[in-house]
């Protein structure tokens, strides 16, 4: 996937000035694929050693969460040699340290190396933790994913304001991206920041760690909101409101052309929200009446009636993603792109609630609500929840539908290009996960009699899944539809192959696919 943003980016400027040193979207391609080396090493040295395959003797069922950790512990542990003989080469091809792309390489290699920790000090002495630790939410493989993503994000921020303070500044992305960028960036270094000073922040509450989060949020934001971004017409006592908060209040008060039936009419962003309100609020009989049928299931101890109800449950929650996000990605993709990012930091501010009991007293209403909540519709990927650990899942719902959106407007505003099949590219989340995957599952568990090998998913829900997919594009009367078909049925294989979470991996190896093909 950065490859294919690189090649776009390439094609916008002369190839003559791009070169290893100065070109961050290359060291964005070269840190990631340093990562990806590392991993696959240590995957195949505990292959090898017996290490693994002892292992799964002994827990026939699933991989250890240990096993993940010592993976990791020797992934970056490899990642950083790799690392220093990139750094090597670049400092006999250039004579000069290329510190960019060691920035963004250590920020990765931090975060890996966390995730193999899997001791706390307690007293001064090392000691098991007996509650559920957040690596639990997250085999290796999806670990090396999610926090490549968020070395990218993060780590462009920082070279974006490096190269700001340099006068130097990269136009990579457009102006409400890179305050989405700043927003998610700073939502998680604010949630990392609290975690690990919760016990200081105890006495302060939920009102004032969030006060604390948002401040960290408000904070990355002023950093990156530039005067000339905002249009100040109200007099001088508008400058004592942050620029952030300002530059908001006028991207909702823009006007939008929007086409509605054989009319074109301009309204605001704010009709948006009255929109995604009434959707919301209409769900919730729904989703209350979903609960009490879970719950009834669940009770009864009918484990076959259970399993059908929630993975029913759940895909009614990817409908309701469907009616939020296709209507706005196709009248007003800008909204939408920031609208993600406003929904997935909201998302993990609460699931930092309900699994941490960030800033409340151990069984507070607000928590146990949650928890009451998130059990009743959990299946085998959030099994954690279930045990009060951290769970995923929801927030990948949106990542994997935001990503194909926020990679088609980067292609956009490098490359200027619009066409087939890359006017297709901001669909393939919500395509591949609110109509495929929820069909496929759905028919699969209804009907499906012929497994895949080595899989639960069976043959029939893969077939509904593709035709599922296949369906609205042909009725759309999409151009190349049967080209991009192909990109639908290795989107389809790997789905049914898969045990990571489906929600992140098929939206990338579709955005990957689909990306790749129209930059040739």
């Amino acid at each position: 996937m950065y490859y294919a943003l690189y090649l776009y980016s390439c094609q916008k400027r002369d190839s003559s000035n791009v070169s290893i040193e100065n070109d961050v979207g290359l060291q964005h391609v070269l840190y990631s694929s340093c990562g990806g080396l590392a991993f696959v090493i240590s995957y195949i040295i505990f292959m090898t050693s017996g290490c693994l395959k002892q292992r799964k003797s002994n827990d026939e069922e699933e991989e250890s969460p240990e096993l993940h950790r010592q993976i990791m512990q020797l992934c970056w542990k490899v990642y950083l040699a790799l690392l220093c003989a990139y750094q090597a080469y670049i400092m006999l091809q250039y004579s000069k340290i290329n510190i960019h792309g060691a920035q963004l390489g250590f920020l990765h290699i931090i975060m890996i190396g966390y995730y193999s920790q899997n001791t706390v000090k307690i007293k001064g002495k090392d000691a098991r933790i007996d509650q559920k630790q957040w690596q639990d939410a997250f085999t290796c493989g999806e670990w090396m994913v999610l926090s490549n993503l968020i070395t990218s994000l993060i780590g462009d921020f920082i070279l974006y304001q490096w190269t700001t303070i340099d006068n130097n500044n990269r136009e990579f992305l457009p102006e409400h991206m890179r305050i989405s960028q700043a927003g998610l960036a700073g939502c998680i270094v604010g949630l990392v920041i609290c975690h690990f000073s919760s016990r200081t922040l105890s006495g302060l509450g939920v009102f004032g760690s969030l006060t604390g989060v948002f401040g960290i949020v408000v904070g990355f934001l002023e950093v990156t909101v530039h005067p000339p971004l905002i249009e100040s017409k109200q007099g001088d006592w508008i400058l004592f409101i942050p620029k952030s908060i300002r530059w908001l209040v006028q991207f909702l008060s823009l006007e939008v052309e929007m086409e509605i039936g054989n009319s074109l009419n301009h309204v605001q962003r704010y009709v948006i929200l009255g929109y995604w309100g009434f959707i919301l609020i209409a769900s919730i009989p729904v989703t209350m009446k979903l609960c009490s049928w879970v719950q009834s299931d669940n009770i009864q101890h009918n484990l076959v009636r259970k399993k059908r109800s929630v993975v029913a449950a759940r895909k009614f929650f990817h409908l309701i993603a469907l009616l939020l996000f296709v209507p706005i990605t196709l009248l007003d993709p800008d909204m939408m792109t920031l609208s993600y990012a406003i929904a997935i930091a909201l998302l993990m501010v609460i699931e930092i609630i309900r699994c941490y009991n960030f800033g409340l007293e151990k069984g507070s209403n607000i928590s146990s609500f949650l928890n009451a909540f998130y059990a009743t519709f959990v299946d085998e990927k959030d099994s954690n929840a279930a045990e009060g650990g951290l769970t995923i899942t929801h927030i990948t719902l949106i990542l994997g539908s935001a990503i194909p959106l926020w990679m088609y407007q980067m292609i956009v505003n490098l490359s200027g290009e619009n066409k087939v099949p890359i006017f297709f590219l901001p669909y393939v989340g919500v395509l591949a996960l609110g109509v495929g995957d929820s069909v496929g599952a759905i028919a699969g568990i209804s009907f499906g009699r012929h497994s895949w090998p080595g899989s639960s998913r069976t043959i029939e829900g893969s077939c509904c899944m593709l035709l599922s997919m296949f369906i609205p594009l042909y009725l759309a009367s999409v151009e190349d539809v049967f080209d991009i078909g192909k990109t639908l049925a290795i989107v389809t294989l790997v789905e049914a192959s898969t045990s990571q979470i489906d929600n992140l991996c098929l939206p990338l190896i579709g955005t990957t696919l689909v990306a790749l093909a129209a930059s040739r």
